[in-house]
């Protein structure tokens, strides 16, 4: 039984063959259902994430522990009220907080001068 599993194995198969069968099973799909091949094997590689509420909580942590200078000095960089550096992150629009990273990074860069100045 052995011997007859090694004298059909595909390595002794000539490559011509091989090639060939490989090119016929290839051929035998049109680009839609290559397109839809392609589209089910990158549908089974995403993710379902339902971290969400996780995200938004560390989020909202991290702001809360941001010191109360830091987070006056960004919204006055942004050009928002300082006096907003007690309210919750989430109670700024998208717009605002966009500004308040815009104002984050400008503020990095500034201080990494600096830190390289001195």
């Amino acid at each position: 039984m052995g011997a007859s599993l090694i004298d059909n194995h595909l390595s002794f198969t000539p490559a011509s063959q091989i090639i060939a069968g490989w090119e016929l099973a290839a051929g035998t799909l049109t680009p839609a259902d290559t397109a839809q091949v392609k589209l089910l094997a990158a549908r089974r590689l995403i993710k379902l994430r339902n971290d969400a509420p996780q995200i938004q909580r560390l989020t909202a942590q991290s702001w809360g522990a941001t010191p109360e200078h830091a987070r006056r000095y960004v919204l006055y960089v942004a050009g928002l009220p300082m006096t907003r550096w007690d309210s919750p992150i989430h109670s700024f629009s998208a717009s605002e907080r966009a500004a308040i990273k815009a104002a984050v990074v400008a503020s990095v860069g500034m201080f990494e001068r600096v830190l390289h100045a001195v």
